[in-house]
């Protein structure tokens, strides 16, 4: 997702600025040279006036669609991907991020139960 970054600042800019109004960068997505990648080929690219992102390969049969949404000034992206499979660690959503969270809370936990139970034993 390193490939849309600096497309996702700009669009967050324009919908901070302008609230409620199409983002300029609508219509055929074009992807900027990122230092230290390769520029990736997708067979369809758009970004839609409410300024969500739409990418899909064929070669690789993935759909991935990065939507903003704007909060109290701030925007949030969250992302999904088709197959699930093919979601890359950069594309998480909120919920994601927190069942993560959740999930390294549990095992810290587990691993600090194994620990007194190594000790006193």
């Amino acid at each position: 997702m390193a490939h849309t970054t600096s497309l996702r600042t700009e669009i967050a800019k324009s919908l901070i600025a302008s609230p409620g109004r199409p983002v300029p960068q609508a219509g055929p997505l074009q992807l900027p040279q990122t230092p230290g990648f390769s520029t990736p080929e997708f067979s369809f690219g758009w970004v839609t006036t409410g300024g969500a992102i739409v990418i899909q390969s064929t070669k690789y049969a993935v759909v991935v669609l990065q939507e903003p949404t704007l909060d109290q000034g701030k925007v949030k992206w969250s992302c999904v991907v088709h197959p699930v499979e093919a979601k890359p660690n950069l594309c998480g959503s909120d919920y994601q991020n927190e069942l993560l969270q959740n999930k390294q809370s549990a095992l810290k936990k587990f691993q600090a139960l194994d620990l007194n139970r190594s000790s006193s034993g």
